[in-house]
């Protein structure tokens, strides 16, 4: 991802941009917290010297 995507200046100049700006930064926390995704796998590590079979396994449940 560019960093210039993310990266913005804001400059807030009175009482109501710092609600608005508040706000914004509140809704979109309760945003990311509703849409969290769900996985139905746990997730787990695979070791060095199992990475090949693992490979193997996830090419054949797909």
């Amino acid at each position: 991802m560019a960093t210039q995507s993310f990266l913005k200046s804001v400059n807030i100049k009175s009482k109501k941009q710092i609600r608005d700006f508040v706000k914004a930064l509140e809704k979109s926390e309760n945003f990311r917290r509703q849409n969290e995704p769900s996985y139905n796998r746990t997730p787990y590590t695979v070791k060095d010297n199992e990475i090949e079979t693992f490979l193997k396994k996830v090419r054949w449940s797909d």
